[in-house]
């Protein structure tokens, strides 16, 4: 995003996610709802602030679909097909990205959906955001204005950095109680700790970041190693299940 400023945000834990996920719900708000499934798309792709900029449903690559039927037979559908398909099981959408390690060409990122935590089901969390805005064409993710206005088509801009770093800072920083830093770029080293949280090794957790310099992957995985370990320190052993 254009006005995206590096900086260092922190780690979420999968418990402090899950209290974020029960916020946004609680508030019966699709502007929250949208904010919780953004970070939630950008944990489970290691996604960076560049490749969501602006992100479209243009984005998303129909072909690579995989969509079990009530008969349980698998197929291909356009994405504005699924969304109407209430009974369908949506596996697998892909989306390309032309982030910082695409410029010269795109990269097509795969999501799974999420069987054993359904609160980390990034699938079911997009498409019910998407049907629920009746969003056919255009941006994903619209600016907080859009949804203020009864979501008046003249005002469909996506989110900014600045917007979506304010709303969220805000929110953790009211929830987690401390002080974060909180931004957009929690989620790609979130998904760093959901990664090693999950068994993922450090060639697994680069290689689903898209790092090129085996320094920064390595200074991520430790980091999340650090914080895992003090979350099991600190957090009776049967919170920890999650």
């Amino acid at each position: 995003m254009k006005s995206y400023i590096r900086n260092g945000d922190t780690f979420l834990s999968p418990s402090e996610v899950i209290i974020l996920r029960e916020y946004c719900m609680r508030q019966n708000d699709a502007y929250f709802f949208m904010l919780y499934t953004m970070f939630l798309l950008f944990v489970k792709l290691f996604m960076r602030h560049d490749d969501g900029d602006a992100l479209q449903l243009s984005n998303f690559e129909e072909s690579h679909f995989v969509v079990r039927s009530k008969a349980d037979q698998i197929s291909n559908s356009a994405l504005t097909i699924i969304i109407q398909i209430q009974n369908d099981v949506v596996d697998v959408l892909a989306l390309w990205v032309d982030g910082k390690t695409e410029r010269l060409q795109k990269c097509l990122l795969q999501l799974y959906r999420d069987v054993e935590v359904p609160e980390f089901d990034a699938i079911g969390h997009l498409l019910a955001h998407i049907e629920s805005n009746s969003l056919v064409s255009g941006y994903v993710f619209p600016c907080k204005r859009w949804f203020r206005n009864n979501r008046n088509p003249d005002l469909l801009k996506p989110i900014t950095y600045t917007e979506f770093n304010t709303d969220f800072q805000n929110l953790c920083k009211k929830l987690l109680g401390r002080p974060g830093p909180f931004g957009l770029h929690c989620a790609r080293k979130t998904a760093y700790l959901f990664a090693k949280w999950y068994g993922a090794d450090l060639n697994e957790s680069m290689q689903a970041a898209r790092h090129v310099a085996v320094e920064n992957a390595q200074r991520y995985y430790q980091d999340a190693g650090a914080v895992i370990d003090m979350i099991r320190r600190t957090i009776p052993y049967n919170m920890l299940a999650i």
